[in-house]
């Protein structure tokens, strides 16, 4: 069965349909879109609140859940900030994906605007030159 595009998605070979296949390509490659993402990581896990950090710590490495540890045993948020610096790229991005998948959307965006902010107050890229790279 054969797929069909609507019209307002077709633009053939015009000057818009380069426009739109150049929007891709800008403003950086593969090192720069690496170095974002780590950047959205970073930003994503320090504008999460200490609970919700203890959560995933106990969630990670001990596998139980933040209710059933006592509060003399919860780590200090420099302990917690330095596991996640040493986490390898792959293992924070499951994490991620493993924490906001199951949100909704309306629970997502106010995090993610925030990590917004502070990826543009990190990178110093506005917000149209950070969509453009994903």
């Amino acid at each position: 069965m054969a797929k069909y595009r609507s019209a307002e998605s077709y633009h053939g070979r015009t000057d818009q349909a380069r426009i739109n296949q150049r929007g891709n390509l800008i403003p950086g490659g593969p090192g720069q879109k690496k170095s974002i993402e780590i950047l959205r990581l970073k930003c994503w896990w320090n504008v999460g609140d200490l609970e919700s950090r203890q959560f995933i710590y106990e969630g990670y490495i001990n596998k139980r859940d933040i209710k059933d540890i006592p509060q003399e045993e919860l780590e200090d948020e420099e302990i917690l900030n330095a596991w996640w610096d040493e986490l390898k790229f792959e293992e924070r991005k499951n994490i991620y994906k493993a924490i906001m998948d199951p949100l909704t959307k309306e629970e997502k965006a106010p995090i993610l605007k925030l990590v917004q902010e502070c990826l543009k107050e990190e990178t110093g890229l506005n917000g149209k030159e950070l969509n453009s790279i994903k």
